[in-house]
């Protein structure tokens, strides 16, 4: 099976993965501890968002694709 080669960084991957890091390593420390570690969860949501805005605009800025008619005809 072929190995796919990445060809471009990808910050939505990056902000996705850290906010979820963060978000889900606070939540452990609140099992563990008894208490969350607020920076953490600030830092966490704001790179979900960030990601999830990304995402949206990606989304949204992508061309839409027309159809060409028969040109035969």
């Amino acid at each position: 099976m072929e190995e796919k080669e990445m060809k471009e960084f990808s910050w939505l991957t990056l902000f996705f993965v850290t906010g979820t890091s963060f978000i889900l390593f606070s939540f452990a420390l609140k099992f563990l501890d008894g208490r969350h570690s607020v920076p953490m969860l600030w830092v966490g949501g704001i790179a979900f968002v960030s990601g999830t805005f990304g995402w949206l605009g990606k989304i949204f800025s992508k061309p839409t694709v027309k159809k060409k008619g028969n040109l035969a005809s």
